[in-house]
């Protein structure tokens, strides 16, 4: 599934008090992120997506996507699987004149990730060795 928003981002910010948007999105797994700036403005501002007050994207803490002209996109894979089923966009721009446009969009399937209690230790070990018990 597809899920995007678009923010625009008043001029005269800082990444002390950024703008905040809401992104619903459904349980499942990241697989795809898009962050992209309406070209052709000044590269003066910021952006990072969170999930659950935890910033994920970038996943540097107090890092932020550098507004560019420039596609960014990047595959993950990163489980949501607790609600509320929403991430939070926060952006901001230090430009003193103009305010600009933020599009961001993610592409979760809805599946659950394999986690070690799925799995017993044996079939790891067949898997492994290529020995059948």
């Amino acid at each position: 599934m597809f899920f995007s928003c678009s923010i625009t981002v008043p001029a005269g910010g800082d990444n002390l008090n950024p703008v905040r948007a809401t992104l619903a999105v459904a349980p499942g797994v990241v697989r795809h992120v898009w962050v992209r700036w309406r070209w052709g403005l000044s590269a003066e501002g910021g952006a990072r997506i969170l999930y659950q007050e935890f910033q994920y994207w970038p996943l540097t803490i107090a890092a932020w996507f550098p507004n560019s002209p420039d596609a960014l996109d990047f595959d993950d894979s990163i489980p949501l699987l607790a609600a509320p089923w929403e991430l939070a966009v926060e952006a901001y721009n230090s430009d003193p004149t103009y305010d600009e446009e933020l599009w961001i969009a993610v592409s979760v399937l809805p599946e659950q990730p394999m986690t070690l209690g799925d799995v017993s230790l044996d079939s790891i070990e067949v898997v492994l060795l290529g020995e059948y018990y």
